[in-house]
């Protein structure tokens, strides 16, 4: 029963972005794959979180009976799944990928790879020291920093380390 009703809840967990891509309308022009259409609907959203509010106010028994392990690889599962099409983790690969097997995507073909390597250096330690400082006494500052992270690449274009082309493949999203 525990497990059926883990796998009921699973279902109200519904990831925003893989549910705007079952939406989503793809055309193929030329090589390239390019959204053609988005269809737009707010229903299903209005009852993912009626389903989750129905459960806390009428099923809080059974979900305390749930174990948490259950919780806990429901969790597993969903981060894992996140990963999928994330390219700031592709880019980090591309740090351990053999040159002939290189995927065929813009940050690869359309700018240099030193280029594409640099850049995500440059969110990784940027990632790190987010982390260091909100973990510290000071991570009281830590929004202030998240504003800053633009004034650094900001600083890192003016250094002529990125060109105005390497962005425009790099940062587009």
């Amino acid at each position: 029963l525990d497990s059926d009703l883990a796998l009921l809840l699973s279902l109200s967990f519904t990831r925003s972005v893989n549910h705007l891509r079952s939406l989503t309308t793809f055309g193929t022009v030329g090589e390239k794959t390019e959204v053609v259409g988005v269809t737009e609907t707010r229903i299903t959203n209005f009852a993912i979180h009626a389903c989750i509010g129905l459960s806390i106010l009428y099923a809080r028994d059974l979900l305390t009976s749930i174990p948490q392990c259950v919780l806990m690889g429901l969790f597993l599962y969903l981060g894992l799944s996140a990963v999928k099409g994330n390219e700031f983790l592709e880019r980090i690969e591309l740090f351990f990928t053999d040159k002939e097997k290189l995927p065929n995507v813009p940050y690869v073909k359309d700018i240099s790879l030193a280029a594409t390597k640099k850049f995500t250096a440059l969110q990784v330690a940027s990632l790190l020291a987010l982390v260091a400082l909100k973990e510290s006494k000071f991570g009281i500052l830590f929004p202030v920093v998240i504003a800053a992270l633009q004034i650094i690449l900001v600083l890192a274009v003016r250094a002529k380390w990125f060109t105005e082309k390497e962005l425009a493949v790099l940062d587009r999203d």
